[in-house]
C-alpha cells in the first residue's frame, strides 16, 4: 500500500502510523508502568527513560536521547538503523507505529527486513525491547 501522508491511522483508531522515518518533527510515544517508570520513544528510536516517585521527582535513567537499534549487513559492509537515525542511512518500506501501549518502528534495507517492538509492562521498572 502506498501512502503518501506523513501519517495514518489504524482502521481502528488505537494507532497512528508515521509512513516516514523524516517528518517535521519527532514524533514521540510515552509508555509507563503504574509505579512511574516511563519512556519515550520517537519515530526514529530517538529518545529516554526515567522513574517518577511519589514526591514527582525525576530520576533519568537514559538522558543520552538514545534507544536506537543498529543493524549491520557485513557483506555489503554496510550500517544502519531501523529508523534511519542517527547514521542517516536511507532505509525503504518504513513505518511507525505508535500504540496506547507499545511502538513497533520497521523497514528494510538491503533485503533484510527488520522490526523492533518497544513497551513497558502495566507493572514494574522496565522496557522491553
Amino acid at each position: 500500500m502506498k501512502v503518501d501522508k506523513i501519517h495514518h491511522f489504524s482502521d481502528k483508531g488505537n494507532s497512528c502510523i508515521i509512513n516516514t522515518p523524516r517528518p517535521p518533527r519527532h514524533w514521540y510515544n510515552y509508555l509507563w508502568s503504574e509505579q512511574g517508570y516511563c519512556t519515550q520513544v520517537s519515530q526514529i528510536g530517538h529518545g529516554r527513560s526515567y522513574y517518577i516517585n511519589s514526591k514527582v521527582d525525576m530520576c533519568m535513567i537514559n538522558n543520552q536521547d538514545a534507544k536506537y537499534l543498529y543493524l549491520r549487513d557485513d557483506d555489503a559492509n554496510v550500517y544502519w538503523n531501523i529508523g534511519e537515525g542517527p547514521l542517516n542511512e536511507e532505509v525503504e518500506d518504513f513505518s511507525c507505529e505508535h500504540n496506547i501501549g507499545y511502538s513497533i518502528l520497521q523497514s528494510q534495507k538491503n533485503g533484510v527486513h527488520a522490526s523492533w517492538k518497544l513497551l513497558v509492562p502495566h507493572e514494574g521498572y522496565n522496557e522491553v525491547w
